[in-house]
């Protein structure tokens, strides 16, 4: 073969679909950026300070940082321009976490709703208007009515 395609999966499977992404067929959407994962001082961070491991998620805090700056940029263009932002956390739907995923069940992750530890980060805090969305496991779309939201105001998944 003489010519490698940029993408290299092309080679050996079919070319995607293409779609047009329009302004009216957008959404940004923000997952898990709360205190219980993107804070240090809440949550995972917590857990792991008071079991003497605080420094080794040093690294993660400075990423976590970064995807914070990098989404505030997204967040702000998104407004601007009238593109709907959707934000996902993980919390259940009751104060008593009884409605707690299995998954999170299994890792001692009960979120309950009303939690410091389900707030979104506010630094990217949600407008009066946006949709916050919370889940009980890992994916928005087996434990959300994200997949029929999006369909109720009118936009494709691909």
């Amino acid at each position: 073969m003489s010519q490698i395609p940029d993408n290299r999966l092309t080679l050996v499977f079919p070319p995607l679909p293409h779609f047009a992404i329009t302004r009216d067929s957008t959404a940004l959407i923000v997952v898990d950026m709360q205190k219980l994962d993107a804070h240090p001082e809440f949550g995972m961070g917590a857990k792991a300070r008071a079991a003497g491991i605080g420094d080794v998620f040093a690294y993660y805090w400075e990423a976590v940082q970064a995807a914070v700056r990098n989404q505030q940029r997204l967040i702000k263009a998104a407004r601007a321009i009238s593109i709907p932002v959707i934000y996902t956390r993980i919390a259940t739907l009751t104060r008593n976490a009884r409605d707690v995923g299995r998954q999170h069940q299994y890792v001692n992750l009960a979120v309950p709703k009303d939690s410091t530890d389900a707030e979104i980060l506010a630094e990217i805090a949600p407008a009066p208007d946006d949709i916050v969305l919370s889940k009980t496991s890992s994916s928005p779309f087996n434990s959300t009515g994200i997949h029929q939201l999006l369909h109720n105001l009118e936009w494709t998944l691909y």
